[in-house]
């Protein structure tokens, strides 16, 4: 690995690298020559590695996937470990909603904060679509990491109507509609 910068363009510290490469993809913490400090692999996509702490002692945490490009879309786990690689908690899987690859925060609570996409049927018909249409519905969580409780959880589509959205339904009745990304207003409630 090669870091190319300018002189006064990096600061102190070392480089945490979440590689998605389809080949051979792993997370990397590198010195600021981009010297291999650490690094770990096994899943098929990695992503939003940082340092946080936990119950007041520094840990990694990260998402990773066993799909790859967008069939990891809403399909994977956020996971915390110590820094030796000793797991703490995972967050995700078949039996509960999959974080997302872009948040998850830990809590000085101990909590931690993700968001999520879930493929949900819906009747779109109102809008111009299929009676048994795919929305993404976006969501958000907080859970208790020690336990995996499920403090909160907000979904958009409870939230936002389908007619918020500047986007228009898509033609195809197996694509998935995104909605809420592009949804104007959102309401709290």
């Amino acid at each position: 690995m090669t870091i190319v910068t300018r002189p006064g363009d990096v600061g102190p510290g070392d480089l945490f690298i979440s590689d998605m490469a389809e080949k051979d993809p792993r997370l990397v913490i590198a010195g600021s020559t981009g010297d291999e400090l650490w690094s770990r692999s096994g899943a098929k996509s990695y992503a939003n590695f940082r340092l946080q702490s936990y119950q007041g002692r520094p840990v990694f945490t990260w998402w990773e996937s066993d799909s790859t490009g967008l069939a990891a879309y809403g399909d994977g786990s956020a996971v915390v470990t110590e820094l030796d690689g000793t797991p703490i908690a995972s967050i995700g899987g078949p039996a509960r909603v999959s974080p997302d690859e872009h948040e998850f925060w830990i809590t000085t609570a101990g909590t931690a904060l993700l968001t999520s996409y879930v493929k949900t049927r819906v009747d779109l018909s109102r809008h111009g679509g299929s009676t048994t249409g795919w929305v993404m519905d976006g969501l958000f969580e907080e859970i208790d990491l020690a336990t995996g409780k499920v403090l909160t959880h907000w979904s958009a589509l409870d939230h936002v109507g389908l007619a918020e959205s500047y986007d228009g339904i898509p033609e195809d009745v197996n694509e998935r509609y995104d909605y809420s990304w592009s949804a104007g207003a959102l309401r709290s409630e």
